[in-house]
Order: structure tokens, then C-alpha cells, then sequence
């Protein structure tokens, strides 16, 4: 029986480290920060499943120094998270007019004390725009605790479209953030990030358990 057991554990261990070293997690918590840009995940087409709750969405316009065009900013709560069932993804796409320059990076903040898996999807559709060339990002980052980068070696310029920029995270709540757009200078505009619960949410939460689980077990039990 023991030596059964020794094998369950042995193998959960071995699942356990395959799926994590197939993840570009970037983030606190034990997990190790990268000392420079990895290549990111890339996730399988149609990766944004239809079972998978739309939380919030937001978008519009932007403009940089030399160049302008349109993003999608959308928050999820996915079944399939690498996390736990339910937790949040973020993902992002930006959307160039024709200029004389290109988008070389594009960041989002506020991801402080949270884990993240970071990657992109290179073809999906649906809220997002297909019908320009898509450009993939090439490396990512997260050189600071707060702020995750995507980096595009080429550029995405000339009307083309940046791929589904995903992160997923072991967060439950979301709040307004700030995505940067950057061609040369950054340009902001409004996204979203992780929220951390308010102390004093957390703390009713817990009276209420306090105080809830007795008279239930009284009730239960008289």
C-alpha cells in the first residue's frame, strides 16, 4: 500500500514539473524571476474557449509620437487557468494604422504579489481583429515585480495587428489598470489589472465565518 502511494506521489510530482517547465510563469511566490526576456508561451488557436466567462472589455484609440491605432483590453475568468479554475486572464491587442513607425513593446502593470503565466494566442478571433497581418511577440519579461512586457523584435507597424497578448494570473478580482503602448515614447491607456481584496473586505469576510459557523453548527446539530 505504501509502495503504491510512493508511486502516486512520485508521478503527480513528475506531471507537476513537466506542465511548469512548459509555462513562461514570471512572477513572486517561490517562483524564480528570470534575469532577462524569455520566449513566451504560445497558446493553441482558440485558446479563448467558448466555456471561459468575459468579465469586462474595453478599447479605443491610441497615439504615439509617429503612429496611431486601435486595442482590446479584456478581463476573464477561465475554467482552464493554469492556476486554479476560475482565476483571471488578461489579454490584450493593439491594432496599427499605417505610419512611419511600429509599436515595439506593449506593457501592463499592477501585477505586484501576483503569479503569472505569460503567452500569446497567434490567431483567434472573435472580439479581436484577424483581418490584418498578426505579428507575434517575440520575448517577455517581468524585470520588475509590477510591470509585465511583451517585446516585438520587428515591430507592429503598417496596419497590422499584435497576436492575443495573454496573462494569466492567480488573482480573482480585477481594477482599472494602465497598458503601455510604446513607439519610442510610451503612450497609456486604460486596461486592467489584478486587485488585491480591501483588509477590510476580507476582514467582514472573516467575521462573518466567525460568527456564522457556530449558529449553523447549532442549528444543524440541535
Amino acid at each position: 500500500m505504501k509502495g503504491r502511494l510512493l508511486v502516486s506521489l512520485f508521478a503527480i510530482a513528475l506531471l507537476s514539473l513537466s506542465s511548469t517547465a512548459m509555462a513562461t510563469i514570471l512572477g513572486p511566490g517561490g517562483v524564480p524571476e528570470p534575469t532577462g526576456a524569455v520566449a513566451p508561451d504560445i497558446l493553441p488557436v482558440g485558446a479563448f474557449p467558448a466555456v471561459t466567462t468575459l468579465l469586462a472589455s474595453t478599447g479605443g484609440t491610441f497615439t504615439t509620437l509617429d503612429l496611431s491605432g486601435t486595442y482590446e483590453a479584456v478581463v476573464l475568468s477561465d475554467p482552464a487557468n493554469v492556476f486554479c479554475a476560475g482565476c483571471l486572464d488578461f489579454e490584450i491587442q493593439i491594432v496599427t494604422s499605417v505610419g512611419a513607425d511600429n509599436v515595439g513593446r506593449v506593457t501592463t502593470a499592477n501585477f505586484s504579489g501576483f503569479l503569472t503565466d505569460v503567452g500569446y494566442d497567434p490567431a483567434f478571433c472573435g472580439i479581436f481583429v484577424c483581418s490584418v497581418p498578426i505579428i507575434a511577440p517575440t520575448t517577455v519579461d517581468r524585470n520588475t515585480d509590477d510591470t509585465i512586457g511583451f517585446n516585438f523584435a520587428g515591430g507592429v507597424g503598417g496596419g497590422a495587428g499584435s497576436s492575443i497578448l495573454e496573462i494569466e494570473t492567480n488573482a480573482h478580482s480585477y481594477k482599472s489598470g494602465i497598458i503601455g503602448i510604446i513607439d519610442g515614447s510610451p503612450t497609456g491607456v486604460l486596461g486592467y489589472a489584478p486587485n488585491v481584496p480591501e483588509p477590510g473586505v476580507a476582514g467582514l469576510l472573516g467575521l462573518g465565518l466567525f460568527v456564522g459557523l457556530p449558529l449553523l453548527r447549532r442549528k444543524l446539530f440541535a
